[in-house]
């Protein structure tokens, strides 16, 4: 199985570890997993983004998007309607069944059609009629053993990232697109772009919506969305936007980390304003692993962030080791 290898995330707790007298061991190839040792040989383990942090059973929980949003909505959390279908893998005929059906109808479209495990927003498609669900539900069916038809929520997609209770640092997400310089064709426009793929049939379809195809000519400086869906991973864009984040999505967030018994989230939000003028949200999902190396990317200022945010991480995954540290309290992150 191949990995993507989280450099970033690595030279960081390496860096980490030289300078708090720590020992790290990880796979000398990729350093995709490892540990931390300290001089009396207790250890603390990780792989990918994933910490010695959250427990085994909330990180399971928090990566299946139904189990989460079913916790969350139990404890008063306002969550998208969802419904999950258990189609193990298999091709199926006529996927419209009559229990999809009337969720449709009842909850209207457009609506999201998404693995219920997946991560980084891979094969999270956007429907907007009975006819692009049925084909969406033919293809992954076929591919993923549950799959979830999930409300299309309105509004401004945010991401918090929360630690122990304190926010480390929020995020303003927005999906791929370009821009046009009224020369180039659409096709043209994406070439260079590494993590958007032309041949997605999403981007088609996206397009579509608005009015374009890959021959379509934008004018110059006309913003054209390639994609439903904010993860940057997938190549959306985000902003940090932790100052100015309204204490009412602040608290949402902490108390959906301590509902799913999280220490360590990424909780995906879609507000109707980030400072919380208007207090409405909606909890999409939790992620026990959240994946920083795009927004780092952006910018030195970004990755800035990001360097201060997985310091206090790795402070706290360390707590309990001997350190060569003067302080050992956790700082809070900006």
């Amino acid at each position: 199985m191949s990995h993507p290898i989280p450099s970033r995330v690595r030279q960081l707790l390496s860096d980490f570890c030289a300078r708090k007298g720590l020992k790290l061991v990880s796979d000398p190839k990729i350093g995709y997993a490892g540990f931390i040792q300290d001089r009396n040989g207790q250890r603390r383990f990780y792989k990918g983004t994933h910490f010695d942090l959250n427990t085994l059973g909330a990180a399971e929980v928090s990566d299946d998007k139904a189990y989460a949003l079913k916790f969350l909505k139990r404890d008063g959390f306002r969550v998208p309607e969802s419904l999950l279908l258990y189609v193990a893998g298999k091709k199926i005929e006529k996927p419209i069944t009559l229990q999809v059906a009337e969720f449709s109808e009842r909850v209207g479209y457009p609506l999201f059609v998404k693995p219920n495990g997946g991560q980084e927003g891979k094969d999270v498609v956007k429907v907007r009629d009975r006819d692009e669900l049925d084909g969406t539900l033919r293809d992954l069916c076929a591919r993923h053993n549950l799959v979830l038809l999930q409300q299309a929520v309105k509004g401004i997609d945010l991401r918090i990232v929360v630690l122990d209770g304190v926010v480390l640092c929020a995020i303003e997400r927005h999906p791929p697109q370009v821009l046009g310089d009224g020369n180039s064709k659409i096709e043209e426009l994406l070439t260079g772009l590494v993590q958007i793929k032309s041949d997605d049939p999403r981007i088609l379809r996206e397009l579509a919506q608005q009015g374009l195809d890959f021959d379509s000519i934008p004018a110059e400086g006309q913003p054209i969305r390639l994609l439903p869906n904010a993860n940057l991973s997938a190549g959306g864009t985000g902003e940090i936007v932790t100052q100015g984040v309204g204490q009412n999505h602040i608290e949402a967030a902490v108390n959906a980390a301590k509902c799913l018994g999280l220490r360590y989230a990424g909780i995906d939000m879609m507000v109707d304003d980030v400072a919380g003028k208007t207090p409405g949200y909606t909890v999409l999902e939790a992620n026990a692993a959240p994946g920083l190396n795009h927004l780092a990317a952006q910018s030195d200022e970004d990755a800035k962030a990001v360097a201060d945010l997985y310091e206090a991480v790795f402070l706290a995954m360390a707590q309990g080791l001997q350190l060569r540290m003067t302080d050992r309290q956790r700082p809070t992150a900006a």
